[in-house]
């Protein structure tokens, strides 16, 4: 009779263990390490005809916060704005997303999972010299977009909304463009028009 010692695991054997254990590598990675992550990522680019006065004006652009989801708790949103901090930005932009919902129920009576207010005091400590802009994205507008403007406003950011924010740099000006997101009714048919109040396009 064979032995436990002399028994050996046929390549399929070995085959689903190497999958299995792939499947758990995976598995701890996208929910435990990389949610846990601040990536920074850093781009120059170069217009033709940027104004001079800009020359090396630093942005840091900020997405998808999603407060109260997986990993991001109070900490996590305060260590963002530690990192944006850190770059010295000229200006800080918030791509939208900020909130994040409950999965039951109507979407417009879905309860978040971190309070807006709560989101909002925690993203009050931003610090740029020309500014927080933000704009607001489809998961806010799920929400209640009046009630994430109004929280972000009360930290002292500015909420685009289909208008244009000027910056003034040694004299020169520069518009900052924010729209509403693309599921509210009008976001493009009155881009053109958004654009004529900059002065960056003709009548």
């Amino acid at each position: 009779m064979e032995s436990d010692k002399n028994r050996s695991i046929s390549p399929f054997g070995i085959l689903i263990i190497a999958s299995a254990l792939i499947g758990i590598a995976l598995f701890v990675y996208a929910f435990f390490i990389e949610p846990n992550r601040l990536v920074l990522n850093q781009n120059e680019i170069r217009i033709d005809g940027w104004n001079k006065v800009y020359e090396g004006f630093k942005i840091v652009s900020i997405s998808d916060l999603h407060g109260g989801s997986a990993f991001v708790d109070e900490q996590k949103i305060r260590d963002v704005v530690e990192l944006a901090n850190a770059q010295d930005p000229d200006l800080i932009v918030l791509l939208g997303d900020f909130v994040s919902q409950t999965g039951n129920g109507p979407i417009r009576k879905r309860p978040l999972k971190m309070p807006m207010a709560t989101i909002a005091d925690n993203l009050k400590g931003f610090k740029a010299r020309f500014g927080t802009i933000a704009v607001l994205g489809n998961h806010d507008g799920w929400y209640d977009d009046e009630t994430v403007q109004k929280e972000l406003r009360r930290a002292g950011i500015t909420v685009l909304r289909n208008e244009v924010e000027t910056v003034y740099k040694d004299g020169a000006a520069l518009n900052i463009l924010g729209l509403k997101p693309a599921p509210n009714d009008g976001t493009f048919e009155n881009i053109r028009d958004v654009l004529k109040e900059s002065g960056d396009v003709g009548k």
